[in-house]
């Protein structure tokens, strides 16, 4: 396989396999857009906790791998319909939409012939947005808070904007547009974090020091978002930034037509405030340990589900792997908590179980965590499966008690790592702080991670305030807990 000394961006997609297709009894037939219809813009509740992530630094790996999703990344915008959200792709790249206080600006970024605009006038540009006079609009009197309720409100909302010229120019702005940037204020109404200010540069940051910025990425202030763009980067007061992602792959000028869509914005911005008061989101360091290699992603994902397994118990945990490797993969769940980790907690527990056969446990849970996620992403996975099973059931209108059952199981636990932070896209001054999303589930735990500077693991852990089963630092502080005895039976020396 050859792709010359400098290869493109889709240099490999026709050498990709497609992925394979399983025998009869372990599964049917498997199409991407079902897919898409079915997992993602099928989904009706709001995008900021149940479609959209966030990231703290956009990283790109090494190996050849699908890059299909890459020519959706940017002039993409999920628009709202009454059953079901589509996709639309198109525009140019001659601007991008800004939002500021809720309101909306179409920044030029190239000039005469199509020439990209020098980073001055970028600057000299983003300044008169922000210097722009004015009182801004009250939160329910900005659209963009439209676009973090639920979806049939918007998409008939959206349908009446539509009719209206100025509104129509404005929406096509934020459609049109490679990307949308929101420039915040500081997170948490201002407040500094618990530890006090955080050092201008500190790296890795303390426990709790990007709590705010990490809530705000993921949920905003939400009249200050346009959670249906592909692509969206938030800048704060501070110099720090980050990305809101809609996952299936913004402020229409319109105070003077409210009277259409009203109602529909007090729902909205009641539902995206319940969303933000009730998510717990802690965002925590953990020191590399002295001595050996850091810990490899399979002993961090068996601390994540020890941690779990004693404080829930057996239940259901993920961690999502990227199937690339094929044309058009996306991702496929690698499942845990399974038999081993149970026998390996139940050892942990009991003081009577000698380090050997801990060790002995701790090598078969290793094994088997390594082989589910070495066939999620050889396609061996199962999940999917179940989830195009499903997809095909409906499209027949067809309700299998079996697929109801397994797929109506909640998940206690997701987990997924962040991007690795080699090659860095931007310079060393801005070091990665990793990302997350919202729980699976209202009782579940969203569990993202990293490595920063000096092999630190940087935790993004999220919860509902209003569970009374869980709680994101707690959690952590378990994790810390697991990771950390995990890490010195693996190391030290067996009795």
């Amino acid at each position: 396989m050859f792709a010359g000394r400098r290869p493109g961006l889709q240099s490999f997609q026709g050498v990709l396999p497609p992925l394979p297709l399983p025998p009869l009894h372990d599964t049917v037939h498997r199409l991407s857009d079902l897919w898409d219809e079915h997992v993602h813009l099928g989904v009706r509740s709001p995008l900021p906790t149940t479609g959209n992530y966030y990231l703290m630094v956009l990283f790109r790996g090494t190996l050849p791998t699908c890059s299909a999703q890459y020519e959706r990344l940017f002039n993409t915008s999920r628009l709202p319909g009454e059953r079901r959200d589509r996709l639309w792709h198109g525009g140019g790249g001659a601007a991008v939409a800004v939002l500021h206080g809720g309101r909306l600006f179409r920044v030029p970024v190239t000039g005469g012939g199509g020439r990209l605009l020098p980073p001055r006038e970028l600057q000299r540009q983003f300044q008169r947005v922000l210097e722009e006079g004015g009182p801004p609009p009250a939160p329910q009197e900005t659209p963009g808070v439209l676009t973090a309720g639920d979806r049939p409100p918007w998409a008939r909302v959206r349908a009446a904007l539509q009719a209206g010229e100025g509104n129509a120019a404005a929406l096509r702005v934020l459609d049109e547009a490679p990307f949308l940037v929101a420039l915040d204020p500081p997170p948490g109404d201002g407040d500094p974090p618990e530890n006090g200010d955080p050092p201008e540069n500190g790296d890795p940051p303390r426990d709790g020091d990007l709590d705010a910025e990490a809530k705000a990425l993921l949920l905003g202030p939400c009249h200050n978002r346009w959670f249906d763009k592909a692509l969206s980067l938030i800048v704060f007061p501070s110099g720090r930034a980050g990305l809101n992602v809609e996952h299936a792959w913004g402020d229409p000028p319109v105070v003077g037509h409210l009277w259409e869509c009203r109602g529909a914005l007090a729902g909205a911005l009641g539902a995206a405030r319940v969303l933000a008061a009730d998510l717990q989101l802690h965002v925590c360091v953990i020191a590399a340990p002295p001595g050996p290699p850091p810990p490899p992603d399979a002993l961090l994902q068996l601390a994540l589900q020890l941690a779990l397994v004693r404080e829930r118990g057996p239940c259901l945990s993920y961690e999502a792997v990227p199937t690339r490797l094929f044309l058009e993969g996306r991702a496929e769940a690698a499942r845990g908590c399974g038999p081993p980790v149970l026998a390996l907690a139940a050892a942990m527990g009991d003081p009577k179980t000698g380090r050997g056969r801990r060790r002995a446990l701790l090598g078969a849970a290793l094994r088997q965590q390594r082989g589910q996620r070495r066939a999620a992403m050889t396609g061996a996975g199962l999940d999917r499966h179940l989830q195009a099973l499903a997809a095909v059931a409906e499209q027949l209108r067809l309700r299998p008690p079996f697929l109801r059952e397994v797929l109506g199981q909640p998940w206690a636990l997701a987990s997924s790592p962040a991007p690795r932070p080699h090659p860095p896209l931007l310079p060393p001054t801005l070091p990665p702080a990793g990302g997350g999303f919202g729980p699976p589930h209202p009782d579940g735990y969203g569990v993202s991670y990293t490595r920063g500077r000096d092999d630190a693991i940087i935790l993004h852990v999220s919860c509902k305030a209003s569970s009374p089963v869980t709680d994101a630092r707690r959690f952590a502080g378990q994790i810390r807990a697991a990771l950390g005895e995990l890490g010195e039976l693996l190391g030290g020396d067996e009795e």
